[in-house]
């Protein structure tokens, strides 16, 4: 780390995504980096990242090993996206081979953060410097059509385990106008798809209550009326105040409920966009940089950067020595 980087400003970062997925939020971190000052550049693949000072990947599952090519002297970062198995949050099928990969690849990082509060809560338990991260709002979302042509809509992975998503998406399409499609679509057709309905529906893929932290955040960005399987916890988003919320053996009365009752659904949309913007792509930002920043000022202890590697891993409170040179 160049040891004039308080001095020179803000640091140089390449934000790291390849799946379809994850481009426009990469795109929006860019754009919320360069308001606040930084040079950042969104780029797919680790090779592509360049001489900079700071590297940020988003979904770490699909870089292993990154310290083949991300040499020591630069910072690198995650979020990490991937659901992983909690007792609070259950995905105990779907998220164990997702921690088989974070455990792999941890001790590369210096800081990880997580989308999700419960799994976040959960690793930093285990791990230092691992921190909750709020989504934020998705820029430029769009809005909802005033006369939608399809009663609800889910875009993900239709299958699910044990075939869950498939029984309830086929629950729900005998008896509404459910939107054809719900995988491949991204950008502008994800948007349209998603305006075009009066429910935007949130399917767990496993059993359990996992936040989908990307389809929730989307929806509600867009002002969208959002109907949800119960999640452990959605903050800065609660249920009843921010979308509605049913078990999936309720689900198809409370989409019938909310069809006949459009004032409830618009002042729950409402509310949820409300949140949604309180908490700007710009916050989200200044967060990860401020991490970025600190991360900078502790390589400049010579005794801090002779143990990094160990730093990684090990809490700071374990250590009999402090970090100070």
């Amino acid at each position: 780390m160049n040891q004039g980087t308080e001095a020179a400003g803000p640091l140089s970062l390449a934000v790291v995504a390849a799946k379809k997925y994850f481009l426009p939020y990469r795109e929006a971190l860019v754009q919320a980096f360069a308001q606040l000052g930084v040079q950042a550049r969104g780029v797919a693949r680790l090779e592509e990242a360049g001489p900079v000072q700071g590297v940020l990947v988003l979904g770490m599952h699909a870089f292993p090993h990154p310290r083949r090519i991300i040499p020591e002297s630069t910072i690198l970062a995650a979020i990490h996206t991937e659901q992983l198995p909690t007792v609070e949050a259950g995905s105990l099928q779907f998220g164990r081979d997702r921690y088989r990969v974070l455990l792999r690849d941890r001790r590369e990082y210096d800081f990880v953060f997580d989308w999700s509060p419960v799994t976040a809560s959960m690793l930093s338990r285990r791990f230092p410097r691992v921190f909750h991260l709020d989504h934020g709002c998705m820029p430029d979302a769009g809005t909802p059509v005033p006369d939608p042509a399809y009663d609800v809509v889910f875009i993900g992975a239709p299958d699910g385990v044990d075939g869950r998503r498939a029984q309830l998406l086929d629950t729900l399409g005998r008896r509404f106008r459910l939107f054809p499609e719900h995988s491949g679509l991204w950008g502008e057709k994800k948007r349209r798809a998603m305006a075009s309905a009066a429910i935007v529906c949130n399917l767990h893929y496993d059993h359990g209550a996992a936040f989908e932290a990307p389809r929730v955040w989307e929806a509600l960005s867009m002002g969208a009326f959002l109907l949800s399987e119960p999640m452990a916890n959605a903050a800065p988003f609660l249920a009843g105040r921010d979308y509605a919320e049913a078990f999936a053996h309720q689900l198809p009365e409370a989409v019938a409920h909310y069809l006949a009752h459009p004032d409830a659904r618009a002042a729950l949309a409402a509310q949820g966009r409300a949140t949604a913007m309180a908490h700007p792509m710009t916050a989200t930002a200044g967060r990860i940089l401020r991490q970025f920043l600190i991360e900078a000022a502790l390589q400049r202890h010579a005794g801090y950067a002779r143990r990094r590697r160990l730093y990684r891993w090990l809490p700071w409170e374990r250590l009999r020595e402090p970090i100070f040179p």
